[in-house]
């Protein structure tokens, strides 16, 4: 992954961004390119292959596969601006929960798929918006037949 994410996009709105600073600071063009462009698609479902062989080799659970995809976008956007994001989802939740207030500076591991915390416990409501953050920051799952 990290050699498709080094390249540069070289088509498209960013022709000189590579694709991570494309994937971290506009991540809908991204997707829209990747769907879209034949070539990028080909190259990022060979990069895709070939993170899931290495994560193969490893040993890791394909259950466990989601919570990698997430770690690898985490890395991709970057831990401070993941830190932000993560703030800003907990703000919202705690508004529309103001009985059930989660810490802003909570740790965003422990709401990541298959942590042992028992975040899904303390704060149910908030797990939904935190979900569909971490389908969001997941890279994309591009596979070719």
């Amino acid at each position: 992954m990290d050699t498709f994410f080094a390249e540069k996009m070289g088509c498209g709105r960013y022709p000189e961004k590579t694709r991570g600073e494309v994937f971290a600071s506009d991540r809908r063009y991204f997707d829209k390119e990747v769907n879209k462009n034949l070539r990028l698609r080909h190259e990022y479902a060979q990069a895709y292959d070939s993170f899931l062989q290495k994560l193969e080799a490893q040993g890791v659970d394909k259950h466990s596969l989601m919570r990698k995809r997430i770690e690898e976008g985490v890395r991709l956007t970057g831990e401070e601006q993941v830190k932000k994001i993560f703030q800003s989802v907990v703000a919202l939740a705690n508004e529309q929960y103001p009985d059930n207030q989660m810490p802003l500076d909570y740790d965003y591991r422990l709401t990541l798929p298959g942590s042992s915390d028992s975040t899904e416990w303390k704060w149910p409501g908030h797990m939904e918006l935190f979900c569909r953050l971490w389908l969001r920051m997941a890279i994309p799952e591009i596979r070719e037949e």
